[in-house]
């Protein structure tokens, strides 16, 4: 019936757009069958609201991510439930997790395997320490070069973290 400023703003349609079309014109198709499902049970009364994150494609053709949240809304005089839907753009909170999911994997993949490797030579070090004392010390100054390119990668991990979530301080 009616989409206000905001909305609009967010989708880059207009609001005459936005009225004379379903929420499938701006729905991602990958997330239309699971919105449509929960429009289903809530016109058949399944349900009186519901909450969905979804992508948005916006007129332009970017990719947000939403949640909406959708309730009935009684509206004296009318048989047929009203859906009051509440739009938050959460494209911001989305990136962070899946920032925060590559950070973790890099965390995975490259420390802690290269940690595993200089324990593994402190090990070889220590077994051979009483039987072979020059083979133990290669194994520990090998853990040791190990360690030093480690802390190196580290800080070169955290300045490039600190690159990519530095503010955008705008001086205008």
């Amino acid at each position: 019936l009616s989409a206000n400023k905001a909305f609009c703003a967010l989708t880059g349609y207009s609001e005459q757009e936005v009225i004379n079309n379903t929420y499938a014109l701006y729905t991602h198709p990958d997330d239309l069958p699971g919105n449509l499902q929960l429009t289903e049970e809530f016109l058949s009364g399944q349900r009186d609201e519901y909450t969905y994150e979804k992508r948005y494609i916006r007129k332009d053709g970017e990719i947000i991510w939403v949640s909406v949240r959708a309730s009935r809304l009684a509206v004296h005089g009318s048989d047929a439930p009203l859906l009051l839907a509440v739009v938050e753009d959460i494209t911001d909170r989305k990136q962070a997790l899946a920032d925060r999911e590559r950070i973790s994997q890099d965390l995975h993949d490259n420390i802690l395997q290269s940690l595993y490797a200089v324990g593994m030579q402190l090990e070889a070090g220590k077994l051979l320490a009483g039987k072979a004392p020059r083979k133990a010390k290669q194994h520990v100054t090998q853990a040791i070069r190990q360690l030093n390119h480690l802390v190196l990668d580290v800080r070169q991990f955290i300045t490039g973290l600190t690159r990519r979530t530095a503010p955008a301080i705008d001086f205008s």
